[in-house]
């Protein structure tokens, strides 16, 4: 027992910023949830501080609505912030306001990891995946002292690409980061190319969350029922956000060769727009057997999973063979 505190009491605290609003069911807020969760399964003491719809909850009751949303068990601590009030039809006064409003979250969530410092015996770190929040990191530098930073990349171009005028103090922030997180190893290589200085970069490649398939006691048959999906097809599913530039409709041509009508295709995940998009391409190109489901709340998203025979994750370039071949896979 003692061992078990001593180990715990080693293990680091982390205070996650993100600017992306709670709960949601945009791709990135679903992965920050569940980062933060499997943190604090290891043993961290995690902190997310995010801006939250309050409505007419309590504290309490945003808790038990993103846990029943996620499908998660919140083991780790929410620090709820209050989303910007004001929102105009002028543009300029719109980025005034979002650059105002991450500047104060970030002084805030400086105050409360100096105050967790004192009152804890653990490292702290400070991380996030939002690139403006790591700018305004690097605004507030003179307020951090020797506070480690860690960011997460997924697209690093994108990244640059998207911060404007504030390019230079991104790349600054990049390079005073304790440690950047790459999603891929390739991308970890862009990464070291485009910093100047020695950075430390770790690759912790996408997975999903083994936690999510356990408990289940039915049957697939009894999910199929119970999600709407027929009995007695053969159901190849593809599950996620459906934007033309991931290209889904790759797996829509590739269903042209299927020639037995018991198998079936089933998308789960995408807007409205995405959804109908992908309707037409299926008709134009006479695909029949398509099912569409739009967006399920990522806790019912493990339903799916199990119902299934087959999953797949389209590749849609000579990219993706080259990263995965197939007798590694």
């Amino acid at each position: 027992m003692k061992a078990d505190h001593n180990e715990k009491a080693q293990m680091p605290t982390i205070v996650y910023l993100t600017l992306a609003t709670l709960p949601s069911n945009k791709a990135n807020v679903i992965q920050t949830v569940r980062m933060c969760d499997a943190f604090a399964r290891r043993g961290c003491l995690v902190y997310l501080l995010a801006p939250c719809k309050f409505g007419r909850s309590r504290i309490r009751g945003i808790l038990e609505e993103i846990r029943n949303f996620y499908g998660i068990k919140t083991q780790f601590k929410l620090i709820p912030l209050i989303p910007p009030l004001l929102w105009t039809r002028n543009k300029k006064i719109n980025v005034i306001v979002h650059l105002l409003t991450s500047l104060l979250y970030v002084f805030t969530c400086i105050v409360f990891v100096n105050l967790l410092k004192k009152l804890q015996h653990r490292k702290v770190f400070l991380f996030t995946r939002t690139p403006l929040l790591l700018i305004m990191l690097q605004v507030l530098r003179c307020l951090l002292g020797k506070m480690k930073i860690i960011y997460e990349s997924h697209n690093i171009q994108y990244e640059l690409k998207t911060q404007g005028k504030l390019k230079p103090l991104f790349i600054r922030g990049l390079e005073c980061a304790s440690l950047i997180v790459s999603i891929s190893r390739s991308l970890a290589v862009k990464i070291k190319r485009i910093m100047r200085g020695d950075v430390s970069v770790m690759t912790l490649h996408d997975a999903h969350d083994p936690t999510l398939l356990k408990g289940f006691s039915i049957t697939s048959g009894e999910l199929r029922a119970d999600l709407g999906l027929p009995q007695d097809k053969w159901i190849v599913a593809y599950i996620g956000q459906l934007w033309p530039w991931k290209k889904p409709e790759f797996i829509i041509d590739a269903f042209r060769f299927v020639k037995d009508h018991d198998v079936i295709l089933l998308f789960v995940g995408g807007s409205e727009q995405d959804i109908r998009r992908l309707r037409e391409y299926a008709a134009r190109i006479n695909v029949k057997n398509v099912i569409f489901k739009k967006f399920v709340q990522p806790s019912i998203v493990p339903k799916y999973l199990m119902a299934a025979d087959c999953l797949v994750l389209y590749a849609f370039d000579r990219f993706t063979e080259v990263l995965f071949p197939a007798q590694d896979i």
